[in-house]
């Protein structure tokens, strides 16, 4: 595990869908938030002493900073958006400053949190990952959380170049051939579209050429 994650989290009343997140993920800090109902507050408290007492460490053990959990609960006193967008950018500025990659958790919570939340990621770059667990899994076993992707700027070549690859299985030579595009031009619309986690090489591979697969990510954007 090489990156710090923080999961920003709406607290509902079953707090394992905060914790299945936590598990699929992995975690180093977690922002619970919540409203100042009492009952909500009262369950913040105890998941955040049940996560704590699993990563219970003694005070004379020194870690590296990216096996730490630490775990914060955010109280809301007030229902108004743009009081949740001021307290959220902020805190999220504050932990991205850090180092740390944001990921939110939209299962649980108020709806306008999860909205306000997906506006803020869309306006900027401070939350990598947004996802939802489906509240009617079976938690047997391992879930895995679907991603609502963010919007990003994709111009028309790099789109053309998309709906290409998805048609056909197809090499870097093969698709300057169709476009008739320089292959330096190709190669930097391929490290792009790699870039933003659109396609992926595929693991087919036949002889030397390279084939490319679009992401479950690149679906997405056509």
């Amino acid at each position: 595990m090489n990156d710090l994650i923080c999961h920003v989290a709406p607290l509902g009343m079953n707090p394992d869908w905060i914790k299945e997140g936590l598990l699929y993920y992995n975690w180093n800090y977690l922002i619970i938030l919540t409203t100042d109902n009492k009952e909500y507050i009262e369950l913040a408290n105890k998941l955040r002493d049940d996560l704590i007492l699993s990563y219970k460490l003694t005070e004379e053990r020194k870690l590296d900073s990216k096996i730490i959990k630490d775990i914060e609960i955010i109280e809301f006193k007030t229902r108004l958006t743009l009081d949740f967008i001021e307290v959220i950018k902020n805190k999220l500025k504050e932990i991205r400053k850090v180092g740390y990659n944001i990921y939110f958790n939209a299962t649980s919570g108020l709806q306008i949190w999860k909205f306000a939340a997906y506006f803020i990621g869309t306006i900027e770059s401070l939350i990598d990952k947004f996802y939802y667990i489906p509240t009617d899994t079976d938690l047997e076993g391992l879930v895995k959380p679907l991603e609502i992707y963010l919007p990003i700027p994709i111009s028309e070549s790099l789109k053309n170049l998309l709906l290409i690859l998805k048609k056909e299985h197809i090499t870097q030579k093969q698709i300057v051939e169709q476009t008739k595009f320089s292959k330096g031009l190709i190669s930097r619309y391929l490290k792009n579209l790699r870039e933003l986690g659109l396609i992926e090489i595929s693991t087919n591979v036949e002889g030397k050429e390279k084939f490319f697969n679009v992401t479950e990510k690149g679906e997405w954007y056509l």
